[in-house]
C-alpha cells in the first residue's frame, strides 16, 4: 500500500511552498509535524489518550489538499485520528469545495469541522457538527461543508476539533 504523507498546516506554512503531486493528494511539504501523544489505531475505538474538559477543543487536527472531481478524490486519513478519512472534492453545480466523511472506528464519533482555502494561518475556528456511526462513510459528490472561494484543482484545507467518541456527545473531548 503506498504510503500517503500528510502534513499538519503549520509545518508546510513554516517551511518551503507547499505542492499536491495531483489532484486529491494530500498538500505536502517538509517533515510532517506530530503535535504530540499518539493516535488512536484505525478499526477499533481509540485506546487510551487523555480528554480535556472547560473551554479547549482537545484534539486539533488539519489536512489539505486539491479539490478534484469527486470521481478522483482520494481518501484522506486525519492525522492523529487513524480511523478516520476526509475526501475534499469540487463540486461543479455548487462551484465549491466539499466534504465526504468516512468513520472506520468501531465507535460512535462526534466531531467539530471547517473546509476552508488553503494558506490561512491558524486555520480558522470550525463552524459545523456532525456525528457518525460506527463504520459510516458519506457518499456522493454533495458533501459537507463549503468552501466556495476554492475553484477546481484549488488547494482547501479542512481543520477537524472537538472530537468525542460514544453514543452521546457530551463529556470531555478527545486529546491523545
Amino acid at each position: 500500500m503506498t504510503s500517503i504523507r500528510i502534513v499538519i498546516v503549520f509545518a508546510c506554512l513554516i517551511g518551503s511552498a507547499c505542492t499536491g503531486d495531483s489532484v486529491g493528494d494530500p498538500i505536502t511539504g517538509p517533515t510532517p509535524v506530530n503535535t504530540g501523544g499518539g493516535a488512536p489505531s484505525g478499526g477499533g475505538a481509540p485506546p487510551g489518550g487523555t480528554t480535556s474538559g472547560g473551554g479547549t477543543t482537545g484534539l486539533r487536527s488539519v489536512i489539505c489538499s486539491r479539490a478534484g472531481a469527486y470521481e478522483t478524490a482520494r481518501w484522506l486519513e486525519m492525522p492523529r485520528l487513524e480511523g478516520f478519512d476526509v475526501k475534499i472534492h469540487y463540486n461543479g453545480v455548487f462551484e465549491a469545495a466539499m466534504l465526504n466523511f468516512r468513520n472506520r472506528y468501531q465507535d460512535r464519533i462526534h466531531f467539530s469541522y471547517r473546509l476552508y482555502p488553503f494558506g490561512l494561518n491558524p486555520p480558522p475556528r470550525t463552524n459545523a457538527r456532525h456525528s457518525m456511526s460506527a463504520g459510516r462513510q458519506d457518499t456522493g459528490p454533495i458533501g459537507y461543508g463549503s468552501a466556495n472561494d476554492v475553484g477546481r484543482g484549488g488547494e482547501a484545507c479542512v481543520v477537524i476539533d472537538q472530537v468525542r467518541f460514544g453514543a452521546s456527545d457530551s463529556g470531555p473531548y478527545y486529546n491523545p
